[in-house]
């Protein structure tokens, strides 16, 4: 316990920010999304609505596409056509599904949330290693704004691949 103390303490300045970055960012992509449901609605031309498996459709929009082959691993294990997809992440989804009610969409959604936020977080302490706060801010900024960041809040594999990715360059780094 003195530990995770003792970390959070060392690391408050820089939590406190990628937070409130995050935060606002997650805002921002809800009002789009928000938008783009009222005035985009769903077309019934993509792949797997069919499956559509929740409403309101802003939460919906966070899990399509490939988001409902992991919610179908993660629920039922491996189906046809399904090999392509990695393993750990519908795992994760099925081992915190009980702690969401038995949602398996929040639970990946809020794995994606806490993954990214991390990412964030290494990505920041990884920048600052390097470069000054004002080119680690502004990156984090680039990140944030890049028109496909958006995937990493969704029930996707790419917040956590990116968290594995960037907490081990910084751990590589540091350790």
């Amino acid at each position: 316990m003195k530990f995770i103390k003792k970390w959070f303490k060392q690391n408050k300045k820089v939590l406190k920010f990628t937070l409130l970055v995050f935060v606002v960012w997650q805002i921002l992509i809800a009002v789009v999304i928000a938008l783009g449901v009222k005035y985009f609605p769903t077309s019934n031309q993509y792949l797997y609505t069919e499956k559509q498996i929740v409403n309101p459709s802003w939460l919906w929009s966070r899990a399509n596409f490939d988001g409902i082959h992991y919610l179908d691993i993660a629920r039922r294990g491996y189906g046809v056509y399904q090999q392509a997809f990695f393993p750990l992440y519908p795992k994760l989804i099925a081992f915190l599904t009980p702690v969401f009610g038995g949602q398996a969409l929040v639970a990946g959604w809020v794995i994606s949330l806490v993954c990214f936020y991390f990412s964030l977080f290494f990505f920041y302490k990884l920048l600052a290693l390097d470069f000054s706060e004002r080119i680690t801010k502004r990156t984090l900024f680039y990140l944030l704004v890049f028109p496909t960041t958006f995937f990493f809040t969704t029930v996707y594999t790419e917040a956590l691949f990116f968290l594995l990715i960037i907490g081990s360059f910084y751990l590589a780094r540091t350790k």
